[in-house]
């Protein structure tokens, strides 16, 4: 079967198969893509249905995935629930994913990880002569990470007492 060839439903499969062939994807995505192309609802459903039939799109796979990624290049839960949603991933899914894989205890960590690594970058003289200033500048850091405040708060405690 060739795209030339073929129903519109089953070029709309073999355009959602190239689109998936770089990286998964998630449903939305994949539906953006083929709406996008010019097909029609009926080919788009059809072909999304023989997607996750296949198993080829299942967002929370994906979504699991997902978190996991961004967890491993310290992202906080914020941001990470943030980015599923822009994916197309429904709020509760994103929220489960989330939550799942990303206990307190391991969040701190990763955002305590991620405040030591910014204040290394800082230059010593700020950290000398104006912590206070130095800690905001982490505690920004660590918002834009999607770290949580109250975590962030805790983090920023135990550096002060380190």
């Amino acid at each position: 079967m060739t795209p030339r060839n073929g129903t519109e439903a089953e070029r709309a499969l073999e355009k959602a198969f190239a689109f998936l062939e770089r990286q998964g994807r998630t449903e939305a995505e994949v539906r953006e893509r083929l709406v996008k192309a010019g097909f029609g609802e009926e080919a788009r459903d059809a072909a999304l249905a023989k997607l996750i039939e296949l198993g080829y799109v299942n967002d929370a796979d994906y979504a699991a995935c997902y978190v996991e990624s961004l967890i491993a290049k310290g992202r906080g839960r914020l941001r990470i629930r943030e980015g599923l949603r822009r994916k197309g991933i429904p709020e509760e899914l994103a929220r489960n994913a989330t939550e799942d894989a990303y206990s307190h205890a391991r969040e701190t960590e990763t955002a305590l990880e991620a405040a030591r690594k910014a204040f290394s970058e800082l230059p010593r003289e700020l950290i000398e002569t104006q912590p206070r200033r130095a800690a905001e500048k982490v505690g920004r850091r660590l918002v834009g990470r999607g770290f949580p405040y109250e975590i962030i708060g805790e983090v920023m405690e135990r550096i002060r007492n380190e």
